[in-house]
């Protein structure tokens, strides 16, 4: 973090002038904001999962959230994963690169 933290905000305003420095500091994180934002409205605010609820933890889990794009590389790569949000939420701390290989399984189970 502290190296993530120097890059981003410290080094830049010792190397450049100063809009340079503001651009390099905040453009980048605007942007992955923007990104994090539309993968998030896409697997939450839609239809069916804005309304649902339900008292099961799992079940909750299951219908206010949606994958998307699963069978996609770009949607994989551009959300980090996260259009396996079914599983991610079922499963949080499991790292993304395993949501494809649980998906199946979880589906057959909600089936």
């Amino acid at each position: 973090r502290l190296f993530y933290i120097s890059v981003a905000y410290v080094w830049p305003f010792f190397v450049f002038p100063l809009w340079k420095a503001l651009i390099w500091s905040f453009v980048p994180n605007a942007i992955f904001s923007m990104c994090f934002m539309l993968n998030s409205q896409i697997n939450h605010m839609v239809g069916p999962c804005i309304d649902a609820s339900s008292k099961n933890f799992y079940k909750h889990q299951i219908v206010t959230a949606q994958n998307f794009g699963n069978d996609s590389r770009l949607c994989y790569y551009f959300s980090g994963g996260l259009n396996y949000q079914i599983e991610h939420h079922l499963f949080p701390t499991i790292n993304h690169c395993h949501l494809p290989a649980l998906a199946p399984g979880v589906k057959r189970i909600c089936q």
